[in-house]
């Protein structure tokens, strides 16, 4: 009997769990500054097809520095890490980036230039 090969790439189906996993863990206040929850949102995961690594993308919401969040992001990467893959019960857990999203950063600048034509 022959199985039906799904439809896209376990890494597709990873990155997904491990987004909602860290949405998660920020809501609940695992990652925190000073008892203060950043104001930050996931918007992200990347998997690597070898599981070498999972690039997290990030939005600092409102005036918040950039800098400071993912240095705390960075900080808390190996507790996150271990808690992630106790949970997911992954082969290989994958290492976490953290990387701004400078999307809406870039698409805001865009809407202003095209405000001014």
């Amino acid at each position: 009997m022959m199985h039906a090969k799904k439809p896209y790439a376990r890494k597709d189906r990873v990155g997904p769990l491990i987004h909602r996993k860290l949405s998660e863990y920020l809501a609940k206040g695992f990652c925190t500054v000073d008892g203060v929850i950043p104001p930050l949102t996931f918007s992200e995961v990347d998997v690597a097809p070898d599981f070498g690594q999972a690039k997290v993308y990030f939005n600092v919401l409102g005036e918040g520095n950039n800098a400071n969040v993912k240095t705390l992001l960075e900080g808390q990467a190996i507790p996150l890490q271990n808690r992630l893959a106790s949970e997911l019960n992954l082969r290989k857990m994958p290492k976490l980036i953290f990387l701004f999203d400078d999307v809406m950063a870039s698409a805001t600048r865009m809407d202003a230039l095209l405000n001014t034509i």
